[in-house]
């Protein structure tokens, strides 16, 4: 054998997967995991291991959320990943369209920033 290979997964081969959400800094976090964990339960593409959410980033605008679950092969965890991210985003328009991400502009009135022009003063 020339080129032989070599199995380096340490425990098993699953394989765990992430979805990004970009969410306003409203979105309850604790909520979300609670969800996650019950959609990734449902869902017969978990192969019952790894489950997962964390807030890796937060910008100006928005906080990055990453969810992690696990399934026994690419074609079953890319099935997982697209359930999870359409499962968590109708979940949140449903119960926090708040915390989908938006931009907010301040205009500031009178007395909160310049005087209003009067007519004829200068």
């Amino acid at each position: 054998m020339e080129q032989p290979f070599q199995n380096w997964t340490r425990t098993s081969a699953d394989l765990i997967g992430t979805v990004f959400l970009y969410l306003d800094y409203t979105v309850p976090v604790e909520e979300l995991r609670d969800e996650l964990r019950r959609i990734v339960e449902a869902s017969a593409h978990w192969d019952g291991d790894v489950v997962g959410l964390q807030m890796t980033d937060a910008s100006e605008r928005t906080v990055t959320l990453r969810a992690t679950a696990s399934a026994k092969d690419a074609s079953t965890l890319w099935s997982l990943r697209c359930e999870i991210r359409e499962r968590l985003v109708a979940y949140i328009r449903e119960h926090h369209p708040d915390a989908l991400p938006a931009l907010r502009t301040r205009l500031d009135g009178p007395g909160e920033g310049e005087r209003p022009a009067r007519g004829g003063d200068a």
